[in-house]
């Protein structure tokens, strides 16, 4: 599978952590902020760390939080639901478009 594929497929699933194994990568963060993902992605798919960076260059990736997770009951099963919508600020925009400079 291409790298892209992978990754892609990897930050938009959707679904329960028992049926759809990708979306555990949102399990596995210690915050579910925008900057938070964000910073995770970047270290994990580009191996750089955003510490550094100025707050307008990680605030100019369009990173969104899940849109909903939901636990049932006892089980350790989550629901998770991530929106595309979310990620823009105003509804009326054009999709956000990643900073990579």
């Amino acid at each position: 599978m291409p790298y892209d594929r992978f990754v892609r497929e990897l930050l938009t699933a959707c679904g329960s952590n028992f049926r759809t194994p990708q979306v555990n990568f949102y399990r596995a963060l210690q915050s579910k902020e925008p900057s938070a993902i964000a910073s995770a992605v970047a270290l994990a798919f580009m191996g750089v760390r955003t510490d550094a960076w100025p707050k307008e260059r990680l605030a100019a990736w369009p990173s969104s939080s899940p849109g909903r997770v939901q636990a049932h009951g006892g089980r350790k099963e989550e629901i998770i639901v991530w929106d595309p919508r979310k990620v823009k600020k105003d509804p009326d925009a054009p999709p956000a478009e990643p900073g990579f400079s």
